[in-house]
């Protein structure tokens, strides 16, 4: 089984899923944070276990490396306290977009995806954002067949 499809299936499932609203307290110290770092080389994403490397994120572009050959770029559009906009896009193909091709907006505690994954329109999706030690983290649970369900996490260093 190919894991990076599986992998990118369940960020856009997973991100359907709803989620409880934040308490006061939570909102009020999200907005007083930088979701993505200004002065880092690097940017380790972990999308379901496997390493997504982003690479210069100090520039409004970079470079994502990814597991075996799924490779692309990320364009920051805004990077402010509380609130991160970026267009990532990674695959095995020339224009590497095959596996991904979406729009992450971050504001507050929410995020939203939106785009195309494996060629296929996602739609909208969203989730919670939560702080948990030194790292941000999504956390989705899907719903893998009759009763079951699989839970999902995407995870960076907080800056």
């Amino acid at each position: 089984m190919n894991a990076i499809p599986t992998l990118v299936l369940f960020l856009f499932s997973v991100l359907a899923a709803p989620s409880s609203p934040a308490t006061t307290s939570e909102s009020s110290k999200r907005g007083k944070t930088r979701y993505w770092p200004t002065t880092a080389k690097e940017v380790g994403v972990e999308i379901d276990g496997y390493d997504f490397d982003f690479e210069a994120p100090i520039s409004a572009k970079g470079v994502v490396d990814g597991p075996f050959t799924h490779n692309g770029a990320y364009r920051i559009r805004k990077n402010e306290l509380g609130s991160l906009h970026m267009a990532v896009h990674f695959g095995t193909d020339t224009r590497q977009r095959n596996d991904m091709d979406v729009d992450l907006r971050i504001d507050g505690d929410q995020a939203t995806v939106t785009g195309t994954v494996r060629g296929k329109d996602v739609g909208t999706r969203t989730a919670n954002v939560r702080k948990v030690g030194k790292h941000f983290v999504i956390e989705f649970t899907v719903r893998t067949g009759k009763g079951k369900s699989t839970k999902h996490t995407i995870r960076w260093r907080a800056p």
